[in-house]
């Protein structure tokens, strides 16, 4: 899909946005991501079966985020999908910085204990993988 079909999507789905522009963030075998207006990311899942575990996400952010340190995608619109879009979509107001590398990946890994630093975290304690 090219920058005028989302254009097209998010402009049909929300005729109070007026979308000016539309950047290719990222896109791999789950969801295609584009930036609207410098301020808003919109995630386009690619296929069916990624749903429910976006759903998950959906539910899981709010309650991690005050445990993190990064700040995290706060769901300002949950479209269910209709006949401009056959699938659920979200947007989020766009979280300033830069997006991760696999550099920063690379310098990110030397700094993690491993698994067991999640062992104090009451948040994760609770949850099962």
């Amino acid at each position: 899909m090219d920058a005028d079909y989302y254009r097209r999507v998010v402009q049909t789905c929300f005729p109070r946005f007026p979308v000016r522009t539309t950047v290719f963030l990222a896109e791999d075998w789950d969801s295609t991501v584009r930036e609207v207006n410098n301020s808003h990311v919109f995630s386009f899942p690619r296929r069916p079966e990624i749903v429910p575990g976006l759903l998950k996400e959906i539910g899981l952010l709010p309650v991690l985020a005050p445990a993190l340190l990064l700040r995290m995608p706060n769901f300002a619109c949950i479209r269910p999908g209709g006949p401009e879009y056959n699938g659920l979509f979200v947007s989020y107001p766009r979280i300033p910085g830069q997006p991760m590398t696999r550099e920063h990946e690379a310098s990110a890994s030397s700094f993690s204990t491993g698994p067991r630093q999640w062992a104090n975290c009451p948040q994760m304690a609770s949850m099962a993988c």
